[in-house]
């Protein structure tokens, strides 16, 4: 039984330097509240920055999105033109044959 109590007491007397006493525990309590608190600064300043990158994006995705539509105004108004051209040319010679054709 001796024997066992010196195990005891070696083993208890090789952990004790290593256990951590409330004052290490109340140090540790209060880096983990620092390293949360500027985690959530980090974040908070990161998710800021995402917010204008998204915005700046969207603006600039807005604007080309109109230069397209306008661009596309301008095609289709440019080919109404020449497509109306051609028509008015094919009624206009068409015209003229009935009109030579029933002159005859």
């Amino acid at each position: 039984m001796t024997n066992t109590v010196i195990k005891q007491k070696s083993k208890l007397e090789t952990a004790l330097p290593f256990l951590a006493t409330k004052a290490d525990l109340a140090d540790v309590k209060t880096e983990l509240k620092q390293d949360i608190s500027n985690v959530k600064i980090e974040l908070k300043q990161d998710i800021s920055n995402t917010k204008i990158e998204l915005k700046q994006d969207i603006s600039k995705v807005s604007k080309e999105v109109a230069n397209v539509r306008t661009e596309l105004k301008d095609a289709i108004n440019n080919q109404t033109k020449w497509f109306m051209g051609i028509i008015v040319s094919i009624l206009v010679s068409t015209i003229g044959i009935l009109l030579k054709l029933s002159s005859h």
